[in-house]
């Protein structure tokens, strides 16, 4: 749990990495979109007499 004062120096590096968070979460996200759209059949069966 984060405490933050208003006004406190501290509260905007707290905010700016929040704001990372958000971001690299909506870009994994995207990929994921990505990911799924070229590979629709996801997880690829695994064939016994391939090995």
């Amino acid at each position: 749990m984060i405490f933050c004062v208003a006004g406190s120096s501290q509260l905007y590096p707290v905010l700016q990495h929040y704001q990372r968070i958000v971001a690299a979460l909506k870009k994994t996200i995207e990929f994921m979109s990505q990911i799924d759209e070229a590979i629709p059949d996801f997880p690829i069966e695994q064939r016994s007499n391939l090995i």
